[in-house]
């Protein structure tokens, strides 16, 4: 089997920590060769900030120990960094406002897709919306800024395609390292607790990552469900 890897953002991380499923990325990976790495400022986000306060003191731990243990890699370096500062600058003036330019995308977003560059990788776990809609259906987030600034914004698709030069993605949320999860056993002891176990316990982990932050319609989860389990 080939080595696959997987760019994430902080957004995946945050909400496969806060539904404490984070021990899937210790069972994949011993069951595949698939390679889970962040950038400096992902980590920075999710472990150090998170240690300097009490409220997610404990969901940075469980991220530290997992990078720790050598299962989620740490890459960094000064290529990829003027890379992510290249990339920046390109997309945020993708899209404007009165001829400001409209900041849609962080830093910590943007060194992830440098780093997918300098591994040569297509595969980016995120669940954050805008940053999902900026790489898949650009326009789709226009009209989606329109309606939260209550402003006309104008959509520079020029721009926009310069940014997505040489740039393949494959965008994946926590919902489908779930689904994957699932399919391959991972949630099986709670099989037998309840009455359709398979069912409930899928939708019930889909549902708490909804809660935390992964952008995902009610109809895809269900239809997670069906497909996976039936109905």
């Amino acid at each position: 089997m080939s080595e696959k890897i997987i760019v994430f953002d902080s957004s995946t991380l945050i909400s496969m920590s806060n539904v404490c499923i984070l021990d899937i990325f210790r069972k994949l990976k011993e069951r595949s060769k698939i390679r889970f790495v962040i950038g400096p400022e992902v980590k920075k986000e999710v472990v150090d900030d998170a240690l300097k306060g009490n409220r997610f003191k404990f969901s940075g731990l469980r991220i530290m120990r997992l990078i720790k243990e050598g299962i989620i890699e740490v890459i960094g370096n000064s290529q990829i960094n003027a890379e992510s500062q290249n990339l920046l600058n390109i997309a945020n003036r993708v899209y404007s406002k009165k001829r400001s330019n409209v900041k849609v995308i962080h830093r910590g977003e943007m060194e992830s897709i440098a780093l997918m560059k300098f591994l040569k990788t297509d595969m980016l776990a995120c669940d954050e919306t805008i940053m999902r809609l900026f790489l898949e259906d650009p326009e789709e987030l226009n009209s989606l800024l329109t309606k939260r600034l209550k402003s006309k914004i104008v959509f520079d698709k020029k721009i926009h395609k310069q940014f997505m030069n040489g740039i393949k993605i494959k965008v994946i949320r926590s919902v489908e390292i779930a689904a994957i999860a699932h399919q391959i056993g991972l949630f099986e002891p709670f099989r037998d607790i309840v009455f359709r176990g398979s069912a409930q316990t899928l939708k019930g982990v889909l549902w708490a990552l909804k809660v935390s932050g992964c952008g995902v319609s009610y109809e895809n989860m269900e239809a997670y469900v069906k497909e996976l389990v039936g109905k």
